[in-house]
């Protein structure tokens, strides 16, 4: 714990505008401050410096002395040595995948990409049933289709994996039809979301071509490396779908 003095000294400090002060003009301000001192400005300055001058080579100083511009210290000024603000660090638990469940993930992803349509200029609704299409968005008297599916990627290994339904659309002409892959990574203590949006030709395509791995079920799966998304086992480059909420039109 900090000695009264240097207490003292922070809190005038702590009031003045000054970034740096002589000990001179902190005893000062703490004699003002502080009436019944009944020692001399002299006595009671080398008091002060030497109470200061003991703070700055504690393990957890509150002063530090000051620098000229040539790098050598400024003679009997100090200022206030910052606080250094340490970021929480995320539980593990918070950061798994097994943490929540498919439903919230899911969910979420729905809430994220009918706030980013809204982003856009889109007016964005969440269907209540889930029949395929998660979410409908309006614009400029157009209407789209939307199916979203989310996925977690922790450990910094950025791969995705998304199931889909087949046939998921339908033949409203109406409605333009795309597909929204939600992608969560959690990267240096802290969560990032990114999108890749496609409208449903380009899955037909990349189904048909192979891309897209056409089992019992289908499975989309996604991969990031230095920036670049690619998605399938021949790495086919889809970064100019990413976050290109342009494309929907």
């Amino acid at each position: 714990m900090a000695s009264p003095l240097v207490e003292l000294a922070k809190t005038i400090f702590e009031k003045a505008d000054e970034k740096a002060l002589h000990v001179h003009d902190i005893a000062a301000r703490i004699m003002a401050l502080q009436p019944n001192i009944s020692s001399d400005h002299e006595t009671f300055s080398k008091k002060v410096a030497s109470a200061i001058n003991q703070n700055t080579k504690t393990k957890e100083p509150i002063f530090k002395t000051v620098k000229g511009d040539r790098g050598q210290n400024r003679k009997g000024y100090y200022t206030l040595k910052p606080v250094r603000q340490n970021l929480p660090k995320i539980s593990e638990s918070l950061t798994s995948i097994d943490a929540l469940s498919q439903n919230y993930i899911g969910k979420a992803g729905e809430y994220a990409v009918a706030s980013e349509l809204m982003f856009w200029g889109f007016n964005a609704t969440i269907l209540p049933i889930d029949e395929g299409m998660d979410v409908i968005a309006a614009k400029n008297n157009n209407y789209y289709h939307l199916q979203v599916k989310s996925s977690l990627s922790t450990k910094n290994t950025n791969d995705f994996s998304f199931p889909l339904k087949k046939h998921v659309f339908g033949n409203n002409s109406t409605f333009k039809d795309f597909y929204v892959f939600v992608m969560r990574t959690f990267e240096r203590n802290k969560w990032t979301t990114n999108y890749a949006i496609f409208p449903s030709h380009e899955i037909d395509k990349m189904i048909f071509d192979g891309t897209i791995t056409d089992r019992d079920k289908l499975s989309v799966k996604i991969t990031c490396e230095k920036d670049r998304y690619f998605i399938g086992k021949q790495k086919n480059d889809i970064t100019w779908y990413i976050n290109n909420f342009s494309l929907i039109r």
